[in-house]
């Protein structure tokens, strides 16, 4: 499984401090500033919208696997929490529809960005805490 290390999507984040600013009207800010997923929509948004800034050494597939993991995080927390959207499903399937950036998936991989998504999520709703989950909280 090749997922970008959270310390260094941080580091891109704030190398990029005005990431947020240039994201499309289209996503709904209630979502990204809820404390027990927004973080996940978050990471997810950036990757998909700013990998630019992410090292040029970054693998395509890596941000592709990313993006996935990150997506699947925030949809297994949002369904957590008794929401549920047929769309957001749909998009999951996308992800993986329609590789981006253009690469060519391990789908051996599959299983376990989908096991870590799942754990990660369930981590992220046990957590006393309402703070967004922290980096380095997936393996």
């Amino acid at each position: 499984m090749n997922l970008i290390p959270e310390e260094v999507i941080q580091a891109a984040q704030e190398r990029s401090a005005n990431w947020r600013e240039r994201l499309p009207g289209k996503y709904n800010g209630a979502l990204m500033e809820d404390p027990r997923f927004g973080r996940a929509l978050l990471v997810y948004l950036f990757l998909t919208e700013s990998a630019d800034v992410l090292p040029a050494e970054t693998p395509p597939v890596a941000i592709f696997w990313s993006r996935y993991y990150w997506f699947k995080r925030f949809l297994h927390t949002y369904h957590g929490r008794g929401e549920g959207n047929v769309g957001m499903e749909q998009q999951a399937f996308q992800i993986l529809e329609y590789p981006w950036p253009p690469c060519e998936p391990d789908w051996a991989d599959l299983e376990a960005v989908d096991l870590a998504a799942t754990e990660a999520a369930a981590r992220d709703l046990r957590s006393p805490s309402v703070a967004p989950a922290k980096f380095g909280d997936y393996p």
